[in-house]
Formats: C-alpha cells, sequence, structure tokens
C-alpha cells in the first residue's frame, strides 16, 4: 500500500471514529435524559440540589483516586473506556435503550391520586381499591388516552390518561371523609352559620362536635371553623384572619370553601364589594348545600353592599336590592328541590325571611309578607320567631301597632331569647303610651348578657328607647340629661356647646332621626325617624313663641324638609287616624302641618 493511500485510510478511520463519538455522545445524553424523565414521572424522583451535589463529590472522588494512578494504568483505562465507547455496540445499546425509554413513555401512562390524611375509599374504572390506613398516596397505571372513571365517596372524576407528562390527583379532606355522617353534620353546622349567624348557634354546636377522637382527624374543618368564628363572632383586631386563610388556601387549594372562607373575611371587614368578588359561582361538582350556601352569602352581601351605598334616610335603589332578592330566590329554588334534612330545614326558612327583608327595603310589602308567613311555619323556633317578628314589623310600619304587638309576642312565646321582638315590643309599648311596661322591657334588654353579645343594634335601640320613656314626662333641663347621657354612651354628638336646653333637645331630636332611625343599617324605622322630627318641630313652635330667632327659622326649615323625604317612604295608612297619646302622638300633627304646607305652596303656585 502507498504512503498516500496509508494516509487517506487514517483520515477515514478517524472521521468515521468521529462521527462515532459524537453519535455516541448525543446518544449517552439522550438516555441520560429519559431516565431522569421516567424517574420523574414514573417515580417521583428529580435530580435536586443534594442530589447533584453528592454525584459532583463522588466524581471528584472517583477523579483524585484516578489522579493517583500510575500514567501507563490511567493511560490502559482511557483506551478500554474509549475503544468501549466508539464501538458499534455500545451505539447498537444506546440506540436500543431510547428505542426502548421512548416506547414505554409513549404507552406507559401514570395517574397519581394523593390524600393528606385518613382512608378515603377509592373506586377505579368499577374495581374497589384496598388502602391501609397509613396510605397517602396510590398510583393508576394505563394506556395513554384512555377514559377513566374514579369514585371517591359520593364524588365522580372523570380524566382521560395522556402520556409524557403526569396526571396528579389531589383529594381533599371532604374527598376523604365526605361519607361519614359526622363529618356531613360538622360541614353542615359551619355552611349554616352563614344562614344564622347572629345567634352563633352553630359555630357553637360545630365547636363541640369536635370534641369526639373521629372529629380530631377533620383538620381542615376545624381551620374553617375558627376562620369563621373570627368573621361572625370575634373581632379581628390582629388581621390573624388574612394570615389562617393564606395558610389554609396554601394548604388546600381546591377546596370548595376558599371562595366562601374570602368572602366571609371581607365581610367582617365591611368590604362587601370583594366579598361579592370572592362568591363567584362554584364549580358545579360542588355539593348541593355548598353552592345553595354561597348564593344565600352572595345574597346577603348584596343586600348590605346596597345599604351602604345609599345615603341614610334615603330610600334603597330597587335596582341595587334586586341582585340581592336574585340570589335568594335561586337559593331558594334549590332548597326546595332537597330531600327533607336538618340543613334544609333551617336553610329554606332563613333564606325567605332575609329575601322578606330585601322586600321590605325594596318597599313590597305585600311580598315581604308572604316570605315571613311562609317561614313562620318553620319548626326551628329561632327562625320561626325572627318570620313571626317580621310579620309585626310590617304591620307596626303600616301603623297598625295593635296587630303588631300581636305577632312580637308571639315571636317570643316561641323563643324569648330573640332580641328584635324584645325590642320591638318595648317600641309598642312605648307607643301605646304604656311607659311604664316600655321601660320594664328596655331596661331588660340592656342588660341581657346574651342580646349584647349577639346583636348590639337592640341595645343601642333600647337605650334610646329607655331615654325616650324617661324623658316623656320631665322637664327640658332633665330631658337633655337623659338624652345626653345616652347618646355620648353610643358615641353620638349630643350637642352640648348649646346653652339653651330647648334649642339643644331640637338638635338632639334631630339628630337621633338623622343618625339614628334614618340608618339603614337599621332598616324600616322611618317612623321613628318622622316621629323624632314630629317632636323636634313641636318643641320649636314652642320655642318660637317666647323667643323666635333666626336660627330656630333655619333648623325649622330643616326639620320640615326632612320629614317631608321621611313621609314620602312611609305606608299612607300612617296618617289615616289620629293617636291620642303615645310616642306617634305627635306624628299626626306634623303629618298635617306638611300636608298644609303643601298645599299653600300650591295655591301659592298655581
Amino acid at each position: 500500500m502507498s504512503l498516500d493511500a496509508s494516509v487517506q485510510t487514517d483520515k477515514s478511520d478517524s472521521t468515521a471514529n468521529f462521527s462515532r463519538e459524537i453519535l455516541n455522545a448525543a446518544l449517552s445524553l439522550l438516555v441520560v435524559l429519559l431516565v431522569s424523565w421516567s424517574l420523574w414521572y414514573y417515580f417521583d424522583l428529580s435530580l435536586d440540589a443534594v442530589k447533584s451535589l453528592f454525584i459532583v463529590a463522588t466524581g471528584g472522588v472517583i477523579g483524585t483516586i484516578f489522579g493517583f494512578l500510575g500514567d501507563e494504568t490511567r493511560q490502559k483505562i482511557r483506551g478500554g473506556i474509549k475503544s468501549l465507547f466508539l464501538s458499534k455496540i455500545c451505539t447498537r445499546l444506546l440506540a436500543a435503550s431510547v428505542c426502548l425509554l421512548v416506547a414505554v413513555s409513549l404507552l406507559l401512562t401514570r395517574v397519581e391520586v394523593t390524600w393528606k390524611s385518613g382512608k378515603p375509599t377509592i373506586v377505579n374504572n368499577g374495581k374497589a381499591i384496598d388502602l391501609d390506613e397509613g396510605d397517602r398516596s396510590i398510583n393508576f397505571w394505563g394506556l395513554p388516552f384512555h377514559s377513566n372513571k374514579l369514585f371517591i365517596g359520593d364524588r365522580s372524576i372523570e380524566y382521560t390518561t395522556l402520556p409524557i407528562m403526569p396526571k396528579k390527583i389531589e383529594l381533599s379532606e371532604g374527598d376523604v371523609f365526605s361519607g361519614e355522617a359526622e363529618y356531613i353534620n360538622i360541614s353542615d353546622l359551619l355552611r349554616l352559620s352563614f344562614f344564622q349567624y347572629v345567634e352563633n348557634r352553630f359555630l357553637s354546636d360545630a365547636k363541640v362536635a369536635f370534641a369526639s377522637d373521629r372529629a380530631k382527624k377533620y383538620i381542615a374543618l376545624d381551620q374553617i371553623h375558627n376562620m369563621l368564628e373570627m368573621c361572625f363572632v370575634k373581632d379581628d383586631i390582629s388581621q390573624s384572619g388574612n394570615f389562617l386563610f393564606d395558610k389554609f388556601k396554601a394548604s388546600y387549594p381546591s377546596s370548595s370553601w376558599i371562595g366562601l372562607l374570602e368572602a366571609c373575611l371581607m365581610y367582617g371587614k365591611k368590604d362587601y364589594a370583594s366579598a361579592i368578588r370572592a362568591l363567584e359561582t362554584p364549580s358545579r361538582t360542588v355539593s348541593a348545600h355548598t353552592r345553595v350556601t354561597y348564593e344565600f352569602f352572595d345574597g346577603v352581601n348584596k343586600l348590605r353592599s346596597a345599604i351602604k351605598v345609599s345615603k341614610p334616610g334615603a330610600s334603597l335603589n330597587p335596582d341595587l336590592i334586586r341582585p340581592a332578592i336574585l340570589h335568594f330566590q335561586n337559593a331558594e329554588s334549590i332548597l326546595n328541590e332537597e330531600q327533607k334534612s336538618y340543613f334544609r330545614d333551617v336553610a329554606l326558612p332563613s333564606t325567605q325571611i332575609l329575601q322578606g327583608i330585601a322586600y321590605v327595603y325594596s318597599k313590597d310589602l305585600p311580598a315581604a309578607a308572604g316570605k315571613f308567613e311562609t317561614a313562620s311555619s318553620s319548626s326551628y323556633p329561632g327562625l320561626k320567631a325572627r318570620a313571626l317578628n317580621g310579620l309585626g314589623f310590617i304591620n307596626l310600619i303600616q301603623g297598625d301597632v295593635s296587630k303588631g304587638k300581636e305577632y312580637f309576642s308571639q315571636s317570643l312565646d316561641v323563643d324569648n331569647s330573640f332580641p328584635y321582638a324584645k325590642t320591638n315590643l318595648a317600641y309598642c309599648y312605648m307607643a301605646e303610651g304604656r311607659y311604664e311596661q316600655a321601660q320594664k322591657e328596655f331596661s331588660e334588654i340592656i342588660k341581657d348578657e346574651t342580646i349584647r353579645r349577639e346583636s348590639m343594634r337592640d341595645v343601642i335601640l333600647a337605650r334610646v328607647g329607655l331615654a325616650h320613656v324617661l324623658a316623656a314626662h320631665k322637664t327640658d333641663d332633665e330631658a337633655v340629661r337623659e338624652y345626653s347621657e345616652v347618646m355620648k354612651s353610643i358615641n353620638m354628638f349630643d350637642h352640648s356647646s348649646i346653652e339653651s336646653h330647648p334649642v339643644r333637645l331640637v338638635y338632639i331630636y334631630k339628630s337621633l332621626a338623622d343618625k339614628l332611625y334614618g340608618d339603614n343599617r337599621y332598616y324600616g324605622l322611618e317612623v321613628f325617624s318622622l316621629a323624632m322630627y314630629s317632636l323636634a318641630y313641636k318643641k320649636i313652635v314652642e320655642i318660637e313663641k317666647i323667643q323666635p330667632s333666626a336660627d330656630i327659622v333655619r333648623i325649622k326649615r330643616q326639620v320640615i324638609d326632612a320629614a317631608i323625604d321621611v313621609k314620602r317612604s312611609l305606608q299612607s295608612t300612617w296618617f289615616v287616624f289620629k293617636a291620642p297619646k303615645g310616642f306617634f302622638a305627635p306624628v299626626y300633627e306634623m303629618s298635617q302641618e306638611i300636608d298644609n304646607l303643601q298645599r299653600r305652596q300650591v295655591d301659592r303656585n298655581p
């Protein structure tokens, strides 16, 4: 062989070796990548920082040992490795490994189901799965693009297996324990706190239920209970509710409670707009009880939002109330389709009562009375009492004090601790001129620790009512002292800078009408506002006879204008009779004066 031919052969061998070296290196890298992917996909093993450091350290040790070997030995090792790496056998083995790994990755899929505690009942494609108490995950293997159905207790999950990317299903605590009667009971008690949060009774019942050994496993429910207490019972001064919510959301990202809990926190802060955003329609996969709770609480927040944006003393815009009524109607519709249960027995009349209250705000009293009447058939004492109180209130604001008192008495016969009926009955006694009986009722309300804890609204109204009673037959000086004391106790300005007690009394009456009875938080009390304006007007007339002034003329105009606005919002039945005595006696006189003023204006401007 010539020298040129020999050189040409060496070049050809060198090129072939280089090509094979590149090919085998690429195949080796591909094998490493596929093996790493397989370990991650099928066994949840990944190359984290600790493992990487271990590999680097191991390589360093091998390198150090290799460095201590003799030159001839090192040369032989390098030659052997290079010869093996450049062999056709190595190429075939690497290529076969790549093909095998690719085939497995395309044909074998894995679905992993995980849970945090308990022992779920799992049926996959009709086959019941045996689990041990300590198991926290299970894998299902199959072919790609295959439709499957997984049953977790009462919940069904349909999924399709896909190659390359693993399918993971994380079960919530509800999925694991959903079949247990105790878990269902506590969950319903927590949901019912959204329907009857004023009494806080359901949260208390849930707390008692958590004492059982089995219930101690319900970790998520316990966290939910703590957050609901902060929203509905306690003052979350430290803002720890936000921390608990973030922690819960991180631990249970797919929980159907997330929207309710966020809305609950926002409700506690009176941020009703944010609460409404948090209550966007939940997934259809949630239970009917959860879905109806979303609907109901959405209605509550929309009603609260409408009240918040309305000016005190002004009628609420029906367009703002209508969405709230729609949510209550949706909740009622869902509950009417439910089978009879404890949850339904409480949630349905609660929904009807809140719907009735929304109708009162929108001045649709016949519709409100219909809802209260339906709810009054409830077997739950607290709800029956609330419905009867609603019927009494409708009669009261229509001017039928006697009928209203009858319903309030029935309400207290059913549940003698119901705060609204106690307050309303006391005002009925005051309206009848039975001041001693009214004083007795108001005093009991103020001293009642349960009412102070559950309904501060009624304590405030009772304090002011007691001031009315005590001031009714006293001098202006004594009346001012009674009102000043109670106004300071509820953080209202008592006009102490005004020296003249009769004039100061006028301003006190007007303030109570504007800022207490005219506040939309105390819905339906417009007639009480008119009564205070009437007392102010009566006192102004007395002052004008003795010491008229520009200031008195100005406040008189303000009182008359405010009274005209309030009168428009009242039922006409209030003005067809003349009350001879009692709290509302001046209302008729004020109404007559308003009518005379308006007639004179018409005469001047024909």
